[in-house]
């Protein structure tokens, strides 16, 4: 949702009154579709990261076995859609960068740490821009900021981490159709 809402609200606070001309472009929208994906796997990737650097496992003996799952878990995520067009060879190289984030990560990871990599990657890939790039760019890290900081503020009111990582080296499954037992 923050992916789409960030592209969506970017591009159509930068359009205007234009808007509605461009929206309705078959070119623009393969443009913009190719930004909401990219910025889908990008802003999903943060949001494992960060979840993953709250299990208590991430910081003790199980973190290669947790590393193995959470990477299962985010390919699991970008799987539960159709590949995009775009994506002749799939999402094989955004799991394989997560993969190398999340090696690298030292719990805590905090969403201000993420910000910065993350807006430079989803401007890249904005279909259009005002006169004032520079401003462009603050409004885009600003929006990334702000959801990361919401989603790692919801992740710590919601969720038991230290239930869900032994869910997660027990082998629960990974994908939506089953329920994971962390009781």
């Amino acid at each position: 949702m923050l992916a789409q809402r960030l592209t969506y609200e970017f591009s159509r606070n930068t359009l205007a009154w234009y808007g509605q001309h461009y929206f309705n472009d078959k070119g623009f929208n393969e443009v913009f579709r190719r930004c909401r994906w990219e910025t889908f796997a990008r802003l999903a990737a943060d949001m494992s990261l960060l979840t993953f650097a709250r299990i208590p496992e991430a910081c003790q003996d199980g973190r290669a076995d947790l590393e193995g799952r959470m990477c299962a878990l985010y390919a699991a995520i970008l799987g539960e859609y159709p590949v995009p067009d775009h994506r002749t060879d799939g999402w094989r190289d955004m799991a394989d960068a997560f993969a190398a984030r999340l090696a690298q990560a030292q719990p805590p990871v905090e969403p201000e740490r993420l910000t910065l990599d993350s807006a430079k990657s989803i401007f890249a890939t904005l279909p259009v821009f005002s006169d004032n790039r520079a401003g462009d760019f603050d409004v885009v890290r600003n929006a990334v900021a702000f959801g990361l900081v919401g989603f790692a503020s919801q992740l710590r009111r919601r969720v038991a981490f230290d239930r869900i990582g032994a869910a997660l080296l027990a082998g629960a499954p990974l994908d939506g159709d089953r329920e994971v037992a962390v009781s």
